[in-house]
């Protein structure tokens, strides 16, 4: 209570200030639009993302109205190219994965609200499903490593979604809007969102309520969320504060068998339906920010503290199990950028200090499982400087960081503790060499790293069930690239890649036999692997009329040595194609369609490649009419109901000694009409 009473407090001094202090002015580069693309996540500062030396996409405000994107997670899958699968933990939720993790995808994508990592200390997923899209500024994403600036776990990328709470955008308007939208499967979406400016005071307001029955038997769930943010500029200061809280409840289907799917795809599994399974999540979440220049440098702290429990019922080996969680997070940094002029060119120099405390109570009742406490804790330095021969339009870029980790389990009913402490350090050196206004090179060489989070190095066995080791995952990360601006059309962006990881992270459900006969599964540090391959993400205005977009993945996961070497790495295809072409018949109408076409891969925890998922495409049409504040918009996902699904894992039966592939269907055709109203 007392964080949210100084939340209320610093709230009230930020808006009766809004109507005595003139505004801070910011100098942007954005306030004219013939200047090239900004971005934020490939520095912490605002750039150009020609310079930078790694292979970054935006995706704007504008872009997710046009497109009639209706969550964040769809933006980032639709307009950034990014390979994502339903989640198994229901909802309206999508697990993004850019480089082919599969079950460890989130614990290898970087995920930050307003350059604030939302990192879990257990495994589960980041969602980001109440996350209104009307109160997103802008989406980047940063498909490279990220270790020197924002740490462990994000060799397969970053995400930075920014929203009002803390953008710097030019736009000073205030304005309205509410939204409702129906569609298949009993589903209605509402949302509503406002911004109120005023002498450098920036408000904003965000909700959501969202209500379906689900595509599949026993998937019905229901999402509601709100938002308020105030931003508050003054001579040489800038601060920010942010209230959120969302709670979702869904039903959870299941996994079907092979032949259960090819029966009938919207069935749950039978196990989950007879014991009613479910999963329930609240939290709140408190956010600040002061800038403030002094001594030529410009400094940054930043706050951030959530409240979150997750109650769900499971079943396990075909009994139910009731799951209780209660926990909360913490994150401090303080950064500071100074810009010097040398005789050379320029140099920006950022570094800064952030820690991050995360703990639960994880209790389940009724069930041999007892209770536990966790417990996850790290700090970090980073340094990381950008210099810009001005006469040559070369760009160097270096960095470093180093991470102290804690992580510990403490079991209640046996009072036993599992600890696990190490320090990670993290690399780049990056070179940008603009060949003409419109053409850029880089090639940049990087160490990323992540710690096993507290599921998996406590739920790492041997084959006598004994806790064994699980060492940090570390990677090489290598890539060169081309950026060309295609004059007033549009954009090219192509890249080339090589990420050499050992120790990878990952759970195999099969390691031996327990006491009792059942199979035993363990979290463990794989061989040696390699992930290679190129990119390319092409935007394109062929006529006034028609816009093309589209992302090409090709990409080889594949054992380097050991028992399964030159074997592919499960859940990792190696085609993945992503299409858009938009019409637009007059400045009222966007008609749309968007094609995503994935190769078959290798199910989960098939080490040996027996068993694949077959090739799948899924197509969306969609259209939006805009008529002055107003707009209406019609869409069909999946177009023509192909059958698929884009997660499989080997499993066993409930007593574990018949192995079977389990199968998770992804939706089926769904149909969706909504308006909009701006004041």
């Amino acid at each position: 209570m007392s964080d949210l009473r100084f939340v209320e407090s610093a709230a009230a001094l930020m808006l009766l200030s809004c109507y005595s202090y003139p505004m801070f002015a910011y100098a942007q580069a954005t306030d004219n639009p013939s200047l090239p693309q900004i971005v934020v996540t490939a520095s912490r500062y605002e750039d150009d993302v020609q310079r930078v030396p790694v292979y970054v996409t935006q995706i704007t405000r504008q872009q997710i109205n046009e497109s009639n994107a209706q969550t964040v997670n769809e933006a980032i899958i639709r307009l950034g190219g990014i390979s994502a699968r339903t989640s198994l933990s229901g909802g309206n939720e999508q697990t993004l994965d850019p480089m082919g993790f599969g079950d460890t995808a989130g614990s290898n994508l970087m995920i930050l609200v307003d350059g604030i990592p939302m990192i879990e200390g257990d495994s589960t997923e980041v969602r980001l499903s109440g996350i209104p899209v009307e109160s997103v500024e802008r989406i980047e994403i940063q498909k490279s490593s990220g270790g020197v600036l924002y740490g462990g776990g994000s060799t397969a990328g970053v995400i930075n979604i920014i929203t009002r709470a803390s953008s710097r955008d030019s736009d000073h308007a205030s304005y309205a809007s509410v939204y409702a939208g129906i569609g298949s499967s009993d589903t209605s979406e509402y949302r509503a969102s406002a911004r109120y400016a005023l002498n450098g005071c920036d408000a904003s307001f965000s909700a959501l309520d969202r209500q379906s029955a689900g595509y599949r038997v026993h998937s019905a769930n229901d999402n509601q969320s709100g938002s308020f943010a105030l931003k508050y500029s003054m001579d040489a200061i800038r601060m920010g504060l942010n209230v959120s809280r969302e709670d979702t409840y869904a039903q959870t289907p299941g996994s079907l068998t092979l032949a259960e799917f090819t029966a009938n795809r919207r069935a749950a599994q039978a196990s989950s339906l007879a014991n009613n399974t479910w999963m329930e999540i609240s939290a709140s979440k408190y956010a600040g920010f002061v800038e403030t220049e002094k001594a030529d440098v410009l400094w940054r702290l930043d706050a951030y503290t959530r409240v979150r429990s997750m109650d769900a019922l499971a079943v396990m080996g075909g009994s139910p199990v009731s799951m209780q969680y209660q926990g909360d997070n913490s994150y401090t940094a303080l950064t500071g950028q100074k810009t010097m002029s040398t005789s050379y060119g320029q140099s920006k120099l950022i570094f800064g200090i952030e820690h991050n405390a995360w703990n639960q109570d994880r209790d389940y009742p009724g069930s041999f499982l007892g209770s536990y406490v966790l417990d996850f804790n790290s700090t970090s330095y980073f340094i990381k400087n950008d210099f810009d021969i001005d006469n040559a339009g070369v760009r160097v870029s270096s960095g470093y960081r180093t991470e102290q980790n804690y992580r510990s389990q403490l079991s209640h009913s046996s009072s036993t503790l599992i600890q696990n402490q190490s320090t990670q350090s993290a690399w780049e050196l990056g070179v940008s060499k603009a060949m003409d206004a419109q053409n850029t090179v880089y090639a940049r060489v990087a160490r990323s790293y992540r710690f096993a989070n507290i599921d998996e190095f406590t739920t790492s066995y041997d084959a006598n069930y004994s806790v064994m080791p699980l060492l940090p995952q570390t990677s090489t990360d290598m890539e060169m690239g081309w950026k060309k601006i295609l004059g007033s059309k549009g954009r090219l962006d192509l890249r080339v890649y090589r990420n050499e990881l050992e120790n990878e992270i990952i759970y195999n459900n099969f390691v031996g036999y327990d006491a009792y006969g059942y199979a035993l599964g363990s979290n463990i540090n794989l061989d040696p692997t390699r992930r290679q391959g190129a990119d390319l993400d092409l935007s394109y205005l062929l006529t006034n009329k028609i816009r093309l977009s589209s992302s090409v993945s090709f990409r080889d996961a594949r054992f380097r040595s050991g028992d399964y070497a030159g074997k592919q790495v499960p859940l990792s295809a190696r085609e993945l194609i992503a299409a858009r072409v938009e019409f637009l018949p007059d400045a009222h109408q966007t008609l749309g369609i968007a094609t995503n076409w994935i190769s078959r891969q290798f199910v989960a925890m098939d080490f040996s490649n027996a068993y694949a998922m077959p090739a799948y495409t899924s197509t969306d049409l969609y259209y939006v009419y805009r008529l002055k504040k107003f707009d209406m918009s019609f869409k069909i996902n999946n177009l023509f109901d192909a059958s698929h699904y884009s997660y499989a894992t080997r499993s066993w039966d409930d007593t574990s000694t018949y192995k079977y592939t389990a199968v998770f269907p992804d939706l089926g055709r769904t149909i969706w009409v909504s308006a909009r109203a701006s004041f």
